[in-house]
């Protein structure tokens, strides 16, 4: 069970993990990448907007090959700030779960 270290960002933190992993289980379909969505997860893991939405979904999602990429730069990305003002305990807990 995931809990956060601060409960300001609590609900927006369980709605984004619990996303994430619906997400991920509905094999990365692109009905599910809503914008609110590829905001948050631009902003972890060291990734980067890719211009826009479109262009982050194909470079991450659209093969099979980009998908294992995406999970092998989670598996080793170094989780790094303040959880109070950042998403690096949510981050931590998506890397325990893969």
């Amino acid at each position: 069970m995931f809990t956060p270290m601060y409960t300001q960002a609590l609900g927006d933190k369980e709605k984004f993990l619990k996303h994430f992993i619906r997400f991920k289980q509905s094999g990365y379909k692109w009905t599910l990448f809503h914008r609110w969505f590829y905001i948050r997860l631009s902003f972890m893991f060291g990734h980067i907007a890719h211009c826009n939405r479109h262009g982050f979904y194909d470079h991450w999602f659209a093969t099979p090959e980009a998908q294992a990429e995406f999970l092998e730069n989670i598996r080793t990305w170094r989780p790094c700030g303040d959880p109070e003002y950042t998403y690096v305990d949510v981050e931590r807990y998506i890397q325990r779960m893969i």
